[in-house]
């Protein structure tokens, strides 16, 4: 990511729910994956295995490296809604 990229607020509603919708069912069983306080109470596990290469699981294709950028920025921001 780009410095003009990281100075760039990500929104929550935005950026993030968006990404992660396509995974939603299959992580409902745990938590809803387009619900903020439920993607923010486990960000940094979820990074964790996004980095990892472990999420999402197989079928889904993994997430590019700006969109891994993007969720750690969303993070690192505070968690902006």
């Amino acid at each position: 990511m780009s410095d003009a990229e990281a100075s760039v607020e990500v929104s929550f509603e935005r950026d993030i729910a968006p990404m992660f919708k396509l995974y939603r069912a299959a992580m409902l069983w745990r938590f809803d994956m387009t619900k903020h306080e439920d993607v923010k109470a486990h960000a940094r596990p979820i990074l964790a295995r996004i980095r990892s290469g472990n999420m999402p699981p197989p079928p889904y294709t993994p997430l590019t490296e700006q969109e891994v950028a993007r969720f750690a920025a969303w993070i690192e921001q505070g968690f902006p809604d």
